[in-house]
């Protein structure tokens, strides 16, 4: 998405390019992320495609103000700044929830304002498990409607695999079409949610997997329990916006 000229537009009368500015201007509102500190070139995103990738969501959570920070913020400082701002933070989570109006993600949307009130109230470790769970439910219900996000075998055809998700969500590049961008960046962080942990020493970083089956202070930290329901909601506020296809198993059925 590269910045124009708008003044020297070639071919392209003075006159017009006011009214472009204004067209182009109501795409951007459109189509990128409410939150964003205002991008108007490839470069742009690429920096924050560099924090996203790392793991940190930035889309429609954190506020805009906030967003800045951390991608001014040394790579070490990153997680103090999300931490320092927690207060904001959790408040644009719960604005953000409360615009989930989908039926079928009613009761994910309820469980992730409780991860926000048990937040408040201090129990990170609390938050940080039922945001994880959360999140899962979401991302397989996105893959149940996706076969080439899930593991393809011959005895029962395609089935939910973390890695074969991580490896085929779709890329941001130059060429990614303005309304694909907001949500390609929605999934630019799980990767590095969903990085391979088999035991051995257990990561600093929010991983699903060392949350469900490597508690320790290590993992269970108030910055990794605010990633994981900053995920957790960017998803499901995306899912809402972009009316993504996901069945979530309720139980309800026979």
């Amino acid at each position: 998405m590269p910045a124009l000229n708008w003044a020297r537009a070639t071919g392209i009368e003075q006159g017009l390019a006011p009214m472009l500015r204004r067209v182009w201007d109501r795409l951007e509102l459109d189509f990128l992320p409410s939150n964003w500190p205002g991008v108007g070139d490839v470069d742009g995103i690429e920096d924050m495609l560099h924090v996203m990738r790392a793991g940190m969501p930035l889309v429609w959570v954190p506020p805009a103000d906030v967003v800045q920070e951390l991608l001014d913020a040394e790579e070490g400082e990153i997680r103090d700044v999300l931490f320092d701002h927690r207060a904001t933070v959790l408040q644009s989570c719960r604005e953000c929830l409360d615009e989930v109006e989908r039926e079928d993600l009613a009761y994910c949307a309820e469980l992730l304002q409780e991860c926000v009130d048990v937040a408040e109230s201090g129990s990170w470790s609390a938050a940080q498990s039922l945001a994880a769970s959360v999140w899962d439910t979401l991302i397989r219900g996105i893959a149940r409607h996706s076969a080439g996000l899930r593991k393809h075998t011959r005895r029962y055809g395609p089935v939910f695999n973390y890695r074969t998700f991580r490896d085929n969500l779709p890329q941001y590049s130059g060429d990614t079409l303005m309304g694909k961008v907001r949500a390609v960046c929605v999934l630019a962080p799980i990767p590095a949610a969903l990085a391979d942990f088999h035991g051995g020493q257990i990561p600093e970083t929010y991983s699903r997997h060392a949350t469900a089956h490597a508690a320790s202070p290590r993992q269970y930290t108030p910055a990794n329990s605010i990633i994981a329901l900053m995920l957790a909601v960017s998803l499901i506020r995306e899912m809402e916006a972009s009316r993504w296809r996901c069945t979530i198993d309720t139980g309800d059925q026979a």
